[in-house]
């Protein structure tokens, strides 16, 4: 009934259509002060665009300190005679740990691999005096998992195992893996 006598609304939207001009003549006033004009240009805005959302100043908070940066920053407090031996055991524990996971992630890869496609042992054996020339390699021999292992002696410098390594995979035509003879 209300809707109805206002044209839906249309009639009040004239209305304060009109205040926000300062329409005398349809309002049927002298004047229409700029009080009267800014409240109806907000009524006007809240419906035609909604209310503002409030803002709201928050406190600033501290940002969190993660427990590696408090491990640091209890670390960087400690004599250097107790950091240094801390540091190299927290390594050690760090990759051990890791070493441990890639280990176990490779037992189960073999152990859902089928075996090779060829005797893998008279492969081996077919070329371990080839494998044998190579400067710094004592041995070949084969491990349970498959993989073949080169034998060398421990004074063999890292580059210079990096080479045994590449060599040893470009006749064999397989991977392999280098262990350093201990003494």
């Amino acid at each position: 009934m209300v809707r109805e006598a206002v044209s839906d609304g249309a009639d009040v939207v004239a209305l304060m259509t009109a205040v926000l001009k300062g329409d005398r003549k349809a309002l049927g006033v002298r004047t229409v002060s700029l009080k009267d004009r800014m409240q109806a240009a907000e009524w006007l805005a809240e419906r035609g665009f909604g209310k503002t959302i409030p803002v709201v100043d928050l406190p600033e908070e501290r940002p969190q300190v993660s427990f590696e940066d408090q491990l640091q920053a209890w670390m960087e407090q400690l004599p250097p005679a107790l950091r240094e031996p801390l540091a190299r055991e927290l390594d050690a524990q760090f990759y051990a740990a890791i070493d441990a996971e890639v280990a176990k992630a490779e037992a189960a890869v073999r152990a859902n691999l089928p075996g090779p496609p060829i005797d893998i042992r008279d492969f081996v054996v077919a070329h371990r005096a080839d494998c044998l020339t190579i400067p710094g390699v004592r041995d070949v021999t084969l491990s349970d998992s498959y993989d073949i292992i080169l034998e060398v002696d421990a004074e063999v410098p890292d580059d210079r195992l990096m080479w045994i390594e590449r060599e040893a995979c470009k006749r064999l035509r397989h991977p392999v893996v280098t262990k350093r003879r201990s003494r």
